[in-house]
């Protein structure tokens, strides 16, 4: 049998902050903050690869 009811998706919850970092104002600020701070973006790059490749 099929659910047949839905629940409301909250308009301040998590969904909307991640629609908020991918979409618009969000994205070019998080973009602003690594091409002023890229040895972060790197060290987070190469963490991820460690974590990855180890993972195997």
């Amino acid at each position: 049998m099929y659910f047949t009811w839905t629940t409301k998706v909250d308009p301040s919850g998590p969904l909307s902050m991640l629609s908020r970092l991918l979409t618009g104002d969000g994205f070019s600020k998080e973009l602003d903050y690594l091409s002023k701070h890229w040895y972060i973006g790197l060290a987070g790059g190469l963490v991820l690869i460690i974590v990855i490749v180890s993972s195997c």
